[in-house]
């Protein structure tokens, strides 16, 4: 190869780390391929919006093994701020789970009640969801930390238990 360096010398003449150094400056560099997922990031549904205070559950593409029976719910949690806790949540919850063998995605989903004047219905459906889950795989969801003392309070006045075991049992 008979280029020419800047001051005259050939390449033939360049050794060692000089001739890669002016071999990697004058050739052209690989381009990077550029890949796309076939599946979407993140959706965002209007029902995550439209209400400030709800309850969202985190759920696996595969069952996640309990005590008592496999299910895909990986988290209940709470929010009275909106859908934004939800994106914050699904950050941090993310690598903890898609981590384990065969969990590739982690869907989440709004669950709504209506509202009563001072109660925090958010706060009862939550702990409700965690009850009946518990009462039904053996123990609460992988990543929640709360829950695994909670006892039944007042959330049967506010639900039926059949209304809870559904959104369990659906999203199971």
């Amino acid at each position: 190869m008979g280029g020419r360096v800047p001051n005259g010398t050939s390449l033939t003449t360049l050794r060692g780390r000089h001739q890669r150094a002016f071999a990697q400056t004058t050739m052209a560099k690989k381009k990077l391929k550029i890949s796309r997922e076939s599946v979407h990031a993140l959706e965002v549904g209007r029902s995550a919006l439209r209400s400030t205070s709800l309850v969202y559950l985190a759920v696996a593409n595969k069952a996640l093994q309990y005590p008592w029976a496999p299910s895909k719910i990986a988290y209940i949690g709470t929010t009275g701020v909106g859908g934004a806790r939800i994106f914050t949540s699904a950050a941090a919850l993310a690598p903890r789970i898609l981590h384990l063998h065969g969990v590739k995605t982690l869907e989440f989903y709004a669950i709504t009640c209506k509202p009563r004047q001072k109660v925090r219905t958010w706060r009862k459906l939550e702990r409700g969801l965690i009850l009946k889950f518990r009462e039904r795989f053996g123990a609460i969801p992988k990543l929640n930390t709360q829950g695994k003392n909670f006892e039944w309070t007042d959330e049967k006045d506010y639900f039926t238990e059949g209304g809870l075991s559904s959104v369990v049992e659906h999203y199971s």
